[in-house]
Order: structure tokens, then sequence, then C-alpha cells
């Protein structure tokens, strides 16, 4: 069965709409989790949500922080095609349940992400 959830902040503006049952998001969740971790040298943590793109369609938003070392180490596109492939590989992205969402994957590094303090990275 295919639920559509939706979430609302404080402030009562949408957040996030997902047509994914709570088992899918939580299977979801440890397969990010699982990719993360075949990246120890590289990842720090990856996060992701369910929302709607600016043009309104499904998405998927991949928040990825990266190691300091690893940053200076390779080009941020070396990383990109590493762990987004990755992640569109191990999740099936464009093969399964998740087909409907597009992917958007954003990077920072550990020091800065210290430095911004930002809760939907954290």
């Amino acid at each position: 069965m295919r639920v559509r959830a939706v979430s609302w902040n404080i402030l009562g503006a949408l957040m996030a709409t997902t047509y994914l049952s709570p088992q899918q998001l939580k299977e979801f969740a440890q397969k990010v989790d699982e990719v993360a971790k075949k990246f120890p040298d590289e990842v720090v943590r990856i996060r992701h949500s369910f929302s709607r793109d600016w043009d309104g369609d499904p998405a998927i938003n991949f928040r990825i922080v990266l190691t300091d070392k690893v940053r200076q180490d390779y080009r941020l596109s070396e990383l990109s095609d590493l762990i987004g492939g990755a992640l569109i590989k191990d999740l099936a992205l464009y093969e399964s349940e998740y087909s409907t969402y597009i992917p958007y994957f954003y990077y920072r590094s550990k020091s800065e992400e210290d430095k911004l303090k930002d809760p939907e990275w954290e």
C-alpha cells in the first residue's frame, strides 16, 4: 500500500511529500547509511530528504558531508561520480519505486559544515 505522507513545519509550511510507506522510508535510510559506510575515508555522513524541486517534481535531496582530507586530495567531480554513483546504483534510484524522485546531490566539507551548523545537514 502506498501512502502519501506530508509533513508541516512549525510555521505551517509544507516540508516534504512522499508516496513511500514508513517501512520503505526506513529501508531507504538504512541503504543510505550502508553507502556512507562504503566510504569511511571520504564520507562523514549522508543525510537525505524527500521534497519537491523548483519545478514541483518529486525529489530526493542528498546532503553529503565529506572529510576535509578527501576534499584536499580529490576533485569534487571525482567524488560526486564515486559517491553519487554508488547512491544511484545501490539504491536503484532509476529502476525502483524511487524512480519517480529526481535525485539531487549536495556536498560540503566537514570544516565547512562545522562553520555553517545547518540542522538539515546534521
